[in-house]
């Protein structure tokens, strides 16, 4: 694998919203899927693999693409063609998962908070 010195700090707020929304999917489209037991144990669960996000809020749609590219390369996020009928699939790596957690969160002002109650 390539090392790229990558640095979380590097991520613009675009790249981490697009990230950070595959992660949830990943997360929504776990809890939905039905746990698996063995006896008293539990069964690990196969990854979960995340169609394409044409849309994300706050993320220009033109500007997608080149943004899957870059955390593709940066090995933040995985891809995957199962087949031809599928398309295209992703998740997040273990590295794009810490890249989520060192990058900011967007701050809201109480102001903000105050005006959307």
């Amino acid at each position: 694998m390539l090392d790229l010195d990558f640095d979380a700090a590097s991520l613009t707020d675009t790249e981490s919203d697009v990230l950070r929304a595959y992660a949830v999917a990943e997360q929504e489209l776990s809890a939905a899927r039905p746990q698996r037991s063995e006896g008293d144990e539990a069964v690990p669960q196969p990854k979960t693999w995340v169609t394409r996000l044409k849309e994300i809020e706050g993320v220009p749609s033109d500007q997608l693409t080149v943004i899957h590219g870059r955390l593709i390369a940066l090995g933040l996020l995985h891809f995957q063609l199962p087949g031809r009928d599928e398309g295209v699939v992703y998740r997040v790596t273990s590295d794009g998962r810490k890249a989520i957690s060192m990058h900011k969160e967007p701050v809201v002002e109480e102001s903000m908070t105050r005006l959307s109650a």
